[in-house]
């Protein structure tokens, strides 16, 4: 009867032993896939920060171009005006 139990609690250890070593390796594993996130993660930053830049500077540009357009409006009515202010004089 005693020599039941023994082998009752060794087969119990062996199977524990094996829990334990099967746990560790899934450990491991979770440790890979964290690590592998972590640079994947730093990619998608990377790659947001590139795109948010890219949207910004096209955000920009109409209003760039408003810019120019009211630039120009404004040198020629004070080209058109010293035109007529010289055609005047002369």
């Amino acid at each position: 009867m005693e020599n039941q139990s023994v082998e009752v609690c060794k087969e119990k250890h062996r199977k524990i032993e094996a829990d334990t070593i099967r746990i560790e390796n899934n450990l491991d594993n979770c440790k890979e896939d964290v690590y592998d996130l972590k640079e994947i993660m730093a990619v998608m930053a990377s790659t947001q920060e590139r795109i948010t830049k890219i949207v910004d500077d096209m955000q920009a540009k109409p209003g760039r171009r408003w810019e120019a357009v009211v630039s120009q409006v404004i040198t020629i009515v004070i080209a058109a005006s010293l035109g007529g202010l010289i055609s005047r004089l002369f």
